[in-house]
C-alpha cells in the first residue's frame, strides 16, 4: 500500500536546526578536536535571548523628531449630529 504513514525503509525525519547542528558537530570532529571539547563549542555558541521591554516602557518611549506615522484618536459617537 502507498500513501499510508511513513516509509518503514527509510530513518524518521528530522528538523532542519537538528540536522545543521549535527553537521557543525561532525565538522567540530573533523577537525581534532574532542567530543567534550565540541559539546562545549555549540553550547557555548547558543544565542541569548533578549528580554523584551514591558507595556510600559514602550508607552513611556520618547517620539522621534520626524514619525512617518501619527496616531489619530477622534472621541466622536457615530450617528450623533453636532
Amino acid at each position: 500500500m502507498t500513501g499510508i504513514g511513513p516509509d518503514e525503509k527509510r530513518p524518521p525525519c528530522k528538523k532542519a536546526k537538528l540536522i545543521r547542528l549535527e553537521r557543525k558537530y561532525q565538522k567540530l570532529l573533523n577537525r581534532g578536536l574532542t567530543h567534550e571539547a565540541a559539546d562545549a563549542m555549540l553550547k557555548q555558541q547558543k544565542p541569548q535571548q533578549q528580554e523584551g521591554k514591558s507595556l510600559e516602557d514602550l508607552l513611556n518611549e520618547p517620539l522621534p523628531a520626524n514619525p512617518a506615522h501619527r496616531l489619530e484618536v477622534n472621541d466622536d459617537k457615530l450617528g450623533s449630529q453636532p
